[in-house]
């Protein structure tokens, strides 16, 4: 079921959906606005654009730099494009910020 939801066409609207939210969030709310930013990240992640899906990760990691599923989802695209480096800099602080994770 999941997968059938990452269709293209659903993908991109709700890429589209998270870029609206972001415009209308205010810079105040800096959680909220990562939680955006991650959530932006894994679409352009579904869509291919790992580049982007990358920088939109670290924008979440930036706002809120304790928010472990933008920090997981970040160390996932490194190691998946070969970044292994990065991709164990973040686990690690994954592990810094959760032990038990």
């Amino acid at each position: 079921e999941g997968n059938s939801l990452y269709t293209d066409t659903k993908t991109r609207e709700a890429c589209d959906k998270y870029t609206a939210g972001l415009r209308v969030c205010p810079l105040k709310f800096t959680k909220d606005r990562a939680v955006l930013y991650a959530n932006r990240g894994q679409m352009k992640k579904v869509m291919g654009l790992n580049d982007q899906a990358i920088k939109n990760c670290s924008k979440a990691i930036e706002l809120n730099p304790t928010y472990l599923k933008a920090i997981l989802r970040r160390a996932e695209i490194y190691e998946e494009t070969d970044k292994l480096d990065e991709a164990l800099k973040d686990y690690q602080s994954v592990l810094e910020l959760d032990p038990m994770n």
